[in-house]
Order: structure tokens, then sequence, then C-alpha cells
């Protein structure tokens, strides 16, 4: 199974130890994982070399324009790489990936699977950010993962 997981990095945070996490749990099991993430950055957590890091980083400074090209990045990133399923994790990459799935007929095929671990009602304040609270009221509940046997070595829980 092909995966791509959408992220602004993998920095320290809660978000970018679940997608660590995640990443290696699917490469074990012999899937191809990429991680697409906004901004290069140092890495925080330890993940298999195997999965491939992917930045959409655009020095546009308009940030308009910036935006724009990054979404244009990621819809041919999923193009080329043809996944079997998108993960989206915090506001601004499932934003983007929101707009691609309404916009994007090969996109809006793929199965997507978005989380965001906070009241969207709470997080998304400004009115480009409401744009996008109907999405999220189509959610279904996640399976979790087995508990035991698949955390990375220095990657364990807190």
């Amino acid at each position: 199974m092909r995966v791509i997981f959408c992220l602004g990095s993998l920095n320290k945070g809660g978000a970018e130890r679940v997608v660590c996490n995640l990443a290696n749990y699917f490469v074990d099991k012999g899937d191809d994982v990429s991680i697409v993430i906004t901004k290069p950055c140092r890495r925080a957590y330890c993940i298999n070399k195997k999965i491939k890091v992917v930045v959409l980083d655009h020095s546009e400074k308009n940030r308009a324009f910036r935006n724009i090209r990054r979404v244009l990045k990621l819809r041919s990133i999923i193009i080329e790489y043809k996944p079997d399923v998108i993960f989206g994790f915090l506001q601004e990459p499932i934003a983007r990936l929101l707009v691609l799935k309404a916009f994007c007929g090969v996109v809006r095929k793929i199965p997507t699977i978005i989380s965001v671990r906070i009241d969207p009602k709470v997080a998304f304040k400004s009115f480009k950010q409401r744009l996008f609270l109907p999405f999220y009221n189509s959610r279904q509940p996640a399976s979790s993962l087995p508990r035991s046997g698949h955390w990375a070595p220095n990657l364990g829980p807190k």
C-alpha cells in the first residue's frame, strides 16, 4: 500500500510524534510511505530510512501565491505518487488537502483521513479557516493501532 502523510513539519510536537510512529508502523508492515511537510526543518523524531520526506516550501514572499504554489506542488506529488490513502494532520496541511479534494478529481477519489485533535469551532477562527468547517462534519471514528510492539526504539510513548 502507498501512504502519504501531510504535515507542517517534523519538529517536536504531538502530531509530529504520531505521524512518525504511524509512518514507521506502516513501513515495518511493508508499505511504501512518504511524508509531505510544508517547510524544511530538523527532525525531532527518528523515522525509518525507507520513508521519503518531501518538502513543499516555496520562497515566494506573497502569502497567497506561496500557498497556491504549495497546493499545486502537493497536487503534483499526489498525482505522481498515486497513494492508496492520504493522512492529513494539523490545520494548514488539512486545508490544502481539502482544497484539492474539492477541486481536483484525481485527489477526490483517494481515501483521505484527517486528524484534528481539537474542536474545529475553537481552532478555526478566521473566515478562511471557517470555510472548511463543513468538510469536518462528515467524520468517522478511526480504529486504533495495536498498542504493543510498534514503537520505534527512540520514539516511544511519553
